[in-house]
């Protein structure tokens, strides 16, 4: 009975390790977004999806994600970000200053989206796992109630300036595809900083905008925008482009969970052999 209870404890620690070791970093622009967005006046309407009073459409956009869970990678005061937001700062004028966003097309008011958790204080849930031979890299976030004051939190169509609310509840999920991590024998992390990747996925919740001087676009919007990558951003086309592309960084410390599961198996199968002789 002793010896049995060790083989579930061993297994049971192999396994383990792929079920809770979620931590993982991710910076890439390297993607897009497109979806829509229906209205409601009250919370209870947007909740039921009933009596909407308006809908849209956002059109294609550049994104940006920095997003990490206990990652050391992204910087102090940034191993838990959970920034999504439009890519919005890079300029083909020098004249208007880095970062200012002037001649970008992703720089409008319309089919806007900015979530900058940069502490995550916001974010109830994140985890990320590799798989295929740590050439995919999967995440999922959720979080509740990030405003504009603590993540500059906004969302079409409001015109800029008072584009402005809370993400009273969001849920993120991507996978990265196309990669091939590496060790890093500094961390013990498998990560690529060499390949864009391909993203597939979505961000979908409910936002209430808040504005105190267009208060007639204020209400409650359930957003459903689909990511992907369509193979080249507007920045990436640019020649003298004012503002650098963010470094690309996938990472995880996360074993594959079916190499994992394997393992685990393994060494159940062991121990049983070793019981029966």
């Amino acid at each position: 009975m002793i010896f049995k209870k060790g083989a579930f404890l061993i297994a049971g620690a192999m396994l383990g390790s792929s079920a809770f070791a979620f931590d993982y970093a991710v910076s890439t622009d390297f993607f897009n977004y497109n979806g829509t967005v229906t209205r409601y006046n009250t919370l209870a309407d947007a909740q039921n999806n009933t009596n909407a009073v308006g809908s849209g459409n956002f059109a294609t956009r550049d994104g940006s994600v920095y997003q990490g869970k206990n990652n050391p990678y992204l910087g102090a005061g940034s191993e838990n970000a959970n920034d999504m937001l439009t890519a919005w700062w890079y300029t083909t004028d020098p004249n208007n200053g880095p970062y200012s966003g002037w001649g970008n097309p992703n720089n409008q008011n319309n089919s806007f989206m900015q979530l900058y958790d940069n502490a995550g204080a916001f974010t109830t849930s994140s985890d990320g796992f590799w798989s295929d031979g740590f050439t995919k890299l999967h995440i999922s976030i959720a979080g509740a109630n990030a405003d504009y004051a603590n993540a500059f939190s906004r969302l079409w169509p409001i015109a800029e300036g008072s584009q402005r609310g809370t993400f009273l509840n969001y849920n993120i999920n991507y996978t990265v595809s196309g990669l091939n991590a590496v060790l890093d024998t500094n961390t013990g992390w498998m990560i690529d900083t060499t390949h864009r990747g391909s993203v597939t996925g979505s961000f979908t919740g409910l936002f209430q905008n808040t504005s105190t001087t267009s208060p007639e676009n204020n209400g409650y919007y359930v957003f459903n925008l689909s990511l992907f990558d369509s193979g080249s951003t507007w920045a990436e086309q640019q020649t003298g482009l004012n503002g650098d592309l963010s470094p690309t960084l996938f990472a995880a410390p996360v074993p594959e969970p079916a190499s994992m599961a394997a393992l685990g198996l393994g060494a159940l199968g062991l121990l049983r052999r070793r019981k029966k002789s």
